[in-house]
Parts: C-alpha cells; sequence; structure tokens
C-alpha cells in the first residue's frame, strides 16, 4: 500500500482561480470505488493487529488472573520487587540474630572458663572444696575466714544468685545449711549466711557464706544488720525504711526480691532474716557484710588478714 501522506500529499489549488482542484495528487488517477476499497482493505489490517494482541495478553499467563481493579490494587512488578526486598531484609535480620546468639554464647562461655566457683573449671580451688552434692558445694573460702569454720556455699554449675538458682539447687542448699546449723548447736553457736549480687551484668558465679558465731554474738547480728542497712546508700533519699529493709522472716525469700535485680540478704539461721535491694552499686560497699560482723565480733581487719 502506497502512503498517500507520505509522498507529501496536500491540497491543490487552480493558478487562476484559487479553487480547490484536489486533496492529492494521484485523485485523478483514482475512482471513487478505488478509495472506498482501499479503506476497507486498512479497517482489516488493523482489525487483525489488535485481534493477534489480544490473543497474545489472553494467552499469558502474567495477564490471566487480572482484572481492571487489580491493577490498582496489585501491582506484580512491584510486589515482586517488594518481596525481593522483604527477603533480603529478613536475610540481613536473621544473620545479625544469629550473630548477636554466637557473639553471647562465646561471652558466657568466656565468663565460665575464668570462674573461680565453677565445679571443674581450671581455675576452681579443689584444695579448697569441703564436700559437695548434686547440685552445689561447700567450701573454705579462698581468701580469708573472718572465724573458724567460716565456709562458702555454691552451686557446682554457674549461676548468678540462688534467687533465680534451680530447685534442685535451692534444696541442696538449705540442706547443707541445715547440716552446718546442727554442727554449730553442738558447739553452743549459731550460723548466719551471707549472700552479695552484684554487677549483674557481669553474670558473677553466686556464693552464701555461712559464718558460725557465739550464741552472745549471734542474738546482736539482727540488731546491727538492720541498722547497717537503714544507713546504706545515703544517696537514696526516696526510699522509706520497710523499701531499704525487707524483712524475710517466716517468708520464702525468693519472692521478696525482683528477679535480676543487685540484692544484699543476710539469714539468721534458716528462719530468714532481712535483705536489701542495691540502687547503687557504688554507695553499697562489696565488704559490706564483712564489715557488719567484724564490728559485732570486735575483731579489726588486720585480726583476720583483711588490712
Amino acid at each position: 500500500k502506497v502512503d498517500r501522506y507520505a509522498e507529501g500529499g496536500q491540497e491543490e489549488k487552480g493558478k487562476k482561480t484559487g479553487e480547490k482542484q484536489r486533496y492529492f495528487r494521484d485523485d485523478d488517477s483514482r475512482s471513487l470505488d478505488d478509495l472506498v476499497a482501499e479503506e476497507r482493505a486498512s479497517a482489516v489490517q488493523k482489525r487483525g493487529l489488535a485481534d493477534s494482541f489480544e490473543r497474545n495478553v489472553v494467552q499469558n499467563s502474567r495477564y490471566r488472573t487480572h482484572t481492571v481493579d487489580d491493577e490498582y490494587d496489585n501491582d506484580e512488578g512491584l510486589e515482586q520487587y517488594e518481596d525481593k526486598g522483604n527477603k533480603r531484609s529478613a536475610k540481613v535480620r536473621q544473620e545479625k540474630e544469629r550473630q548477636a546468639i554466637a557473639n553471647e554464647q562465646r561471652k558466657i562461655a568466656s565468663i565460665h572458663d575464668k570462674c573461680n566457683f565453677c565445679y571443674g573449671k581450671s581455675r576452681f580451688r579443689q584444695d579448697l572444696l569441703v564436700a559437695f552434692g548434686h547440685y552445689s558445694y561447700l567450701a573454705l573460702p579462698s581468701s580469708y575466714q573472718l572465724i573458724d569454720g567460716h565456709v562458702i556455699l555454691s552451686s557446682l554449675q554457674h549461676e548468678t544468685s540462688s534467687l533465680e538458682a534451680s530447685e534442685g539447687v535451692w534444696e541442696e542448699v538449705r540442706n547443707f545449711k541445715k547440716c552446718l546449723i546442727r554442727m554449730a548447736v553442738q558447739a553452743n553457736k549459731d550460723v548466719v549466711f551471707m549472700e552479695m549480687v552484684t554487677r549483674k551484668d557481669k553474670m558473677r558465679h553466686f556464693y552464701i557464706e555461712a559464718v558460725p558465731m557465739p550464741k552472745k554474738y549471734f542474738d546482736m547480728a539482727p540488731i546491727f544488720f538492720k541498722k547497717a542497712l537503714l544507713e546504706c546508700e545515703p544517696g537514696d533519699a526516696f526510699a522509706d525504711d520497710e523499701k531499704k529493709v525487707i524483712d524475710t522472716r517466716g517468708k520464702d525469700f525468693r519472692r521478696c526480691i525482683p528477679k535480676h535485680f543487685p540484692y544484699f540478704h543476710v539469714e539468721f539461721g534458716i528462719r530468714g532474716g532481712f535483705a536489701h535491694a542495691i540502687n547503687n552499686e557504688r554507695d553499697f560497699p562489696s565488704t559490706f557484710g564483712h564489715d557488719v560482723l567484724e564490728g559485732i565480733l570486735e575483731r579489726l581487719p588486720e585480726e583476720i588478714g583483711r588490712a
């Protein structure tokens, strides 16, 4: 087919009259029937192209399930892009979580390997071990003794506090306490138990100190400890006496102090005692319990090797 427009078809006017004579140069060589037939052929050709495009659209699976509304509600290309982005983000997030878990495991393993109280580790002092059970053990302190018979109780495995220890550790330590009390009673003594948990972020292995004391000193211990606890942490001006000194006598100590919180707990025998939730470790001396007992026993630090 010859494109008459491409050949520069335009209106032609008479040179003399200026009237319109033809629209295209070949108008004289074409009849009306020729023009009608040509137009019909052009229409059929255009329709054929439209039908071909329609068949391609119908046969393509990308378009089969889409409606007009889907074009607005679901953009497949955008969805595919977003899916890929979400998958990449999820993969990165999972990798970060995996790395965090691995780092935490390495940190815990390092702490356990360097712990002085984990039974069987390289730094554990086997020569100080007195007795052990299924979950806990009894040993001499590694530094000094406040008085003859001063020992420590701790768990075989790494535990950060008796408050959060397993039920097996809790019960076995309690049985050790009963044995120590029975031994002390035979010598007209009683036992003060002290536990101090600090720097929870360092995951330090907990231990309880057991100090057998003559009766005359033991009876004074509750008064001395309560006074000392009321005067501790002077910067905590908003804490009342009941909050600073928690009476654990006749109570389950594990319900007296919030978990994951540093604390000091002194127990007179197994009847309970006083607890204090430490708000500021800088204002609470690490030797608090020893300082109070030394005052009760009327002993100077240098007398017990703690100069």
